[in-house]
Formats: structure tokens, sequence, C-alpha cells
């Protein structure tokens, strides 16, 4: 069996030489390119900057009475297929009041690692909390049992229906929404 280095070296040599047959006599067997066709020629448009010096006349009086004087009250509603008016969007919480609500949530969720759950499984999670005079009236959770075990969605419920949200931190809204991990 030959020198596997010998054998490389023999078809590098090998390459090399056909490349340079090829250079040296690739000219006289290649096929000459046709002339490119014509291209039509276009006329281009002048490039010098155009000025306009005649500005926009302003409407005639007749125009300006044709316009539908301004409402002085918001469009009327469509009932829609109930028959019935939705009602009006509650205000936007206030931001710092909101920060500082869910501030107070995180540190109550420190309650909720006592709860049964399979070890390094994540669970993101959006509660609602619906409050009434300042107390938590209702706890929904937004996971169904394939997103999370019965006994934990159970457990995690309780636990947050016995938070109990401070005076100064109670919201306006009847509804807070925010999202937990754990």
């Amino acid at each position: 069996m030959e020198n596997p280095w010998a054998q490389r070296a023999g078809t590098a040599a090998a390459v090399v030489m056909a490349f340079l047959v090829g250079m040296l006599l690739g000219g006289e067997f290649c096929h000459e390119p046709d002339e490119p066709p014509p291209v039509a020629e276009v006329e281009c448009p002048d490039p010098s900057p155009q000025i306009v010096l005649d500005c926009p006349t302003e409407p005639e009086p007749e125009e300006l009475a044709e316009a539908p004087p301004p409402r002085s009250q918001p469009a009327q509603r469509d009932p829609g297929p109930s028959g019935r008016a939705l009602p009006d969007s509650p205000p936007p919480p206030d931001p710092r009041q909101r920060s500082r609500l869910l501030g107070w949530a995180r540190g109550e969720a420190t309650s909720l690692q006592a709860c049964p759950r399979d070890p390094g499984t994540t669970y993101r999670i959006a509660v609602t909390l619906h409050v009434r005079d300042g107390l938590i009236d209702d706890v929904s959770i937004n996971a169904d049992d394939s997103e999370l075990p019965p006994d934990l969605h159970r457990c995690i419920r309780t636990r947050i229906a016995d938070w109990n949200i401070p005076d100064s931190l109670v919201p306006e809204q009847d509804r807070v929404v925010f999202r937990l991990t754990l």
C-alpha cells in the first residue's frame, strides 16, 4: 500500500496541472459572446430643480359653506345586536398606584411557594383579583388543567384569596389583573 501523503500530493499535483492546461488552452475552445442587444434610449427628465411660483388659492366662500358644522356632542354609540349600548369604560388606573399594588402582590406571592408543584417546572399564569369593598371577593386564574395541576390551582386560589390588601393600596377598579411565574 502506498503512503497516503504521497497519494494526496499526487492528486493535488494532477489538479494543479489540469487547471494550468485549462488556463492555457481554454481561450481557444470558448465561444465568443454575442453582442448585447441594443438598449432603447429613454429620454430622461430635466434634472434641474423646478420651482412652483403659484400658491394654492384660498377656497371660495361657497365651498366653505358646504362643510358640515363641528359636533358639539359626541356621536351616539351603536347599540349593537343586543340593543343595549356598551357602558363607558372606566378611567385607566394611576400608574404609580398600580406599581405599588403589584409590588405588594409580588411580596405576598412568597406565600405561594408552599403550594405543591413539580420540581423544575415553571408555571406562568394570569391572575385576576375581583375586589369589593377593599377585600378580595374572588380569584380567577387563567390556566386550565393541562397547564396547571388541579391541586396547585386550588392551592394558589385559596392562598391568594386569603391575602389582605392594605387600605392605602385598595384599587379604584373592581378588578386587578397581573401575571405570576412560579
